[in-house]
């Protein structure tokens, strides 16, 4: 054998195992980075599971108290409506007040009086009057301000001579 066959042969012999540990060192990075991505999402979603929590929490915690208002007791829904957007966080927490057709009575996301879109969702008003226990919806987009949204339907306990479902709508994101 050549000596040229002879150093081929040896450099094959020592860059071999050099060339397989370092693609399994480099596979092993991938993997271990990776990972770290993977745990770092796996946190941020938990993160903003517990702030979503919290939001809903504390809409639903408000709207119990509006449905407790004398305002809606005595049908006063210009007093009414000053108090819940006295604790709505515009924009992205407002309140509604519907009726037992699902129309809405006032939005305090626009000025008390402006017009409102006709009713939507009867369905889910119909089950709150029933229930008489909270509903928290998946996402959906707002007709007037076009926010996706989540929407929470309470029970107005103070209304109790004819049922009106509160909805409160906490924005999820800006389109």
């Amino acid at each position: 054998m050549r000596i040229r066959s002879q150093l081929v042969l040896m450099t094959v012999a020592v860059l071999a195992p050099v060339l397989l540990a370092t693609s399994f060192a480099i596979e092993k990075i991938r993997d271990d980075a990776r990972e770290a991505v993977v745990r770092g999402l796996q946190e941020t979603v938990r993160a903003t599971a517990l702030t979503i929590d919290r939001d809903v929490q504390g809409s639903l915690s408000a709207l119990k108290a509006l449905g407790n208002s004398e305002n809606l007791d005595v049908r006063d829904f210009g007093k009414f409506y000053q108090q819940a957007a006295a604790l709505d966080q515009l924009p992205d927490v407002w309140t509604l007040l519907l009726d037992h057709t699902g129309s809405q009575v006032l939005n305090t996301l626009v000025p008390y009086g402006t017009p409102l879109p006709p009713a939507v969702e009867l369905e889910r008003v119909t089950e709150v009057i029933a229930d008489q226990k909270p509903l928290v919806t998946d996402l959906s987009v707002e007709p007037l301000s076009s926010k996706m949204f989540t929407t929470i339907y309470v029970p107005a306990v103070a209304a109790a001579r004819s049922p009106q479902p509160l909805e409160g709508l906490v924005s999820a994101v800006e389109t």
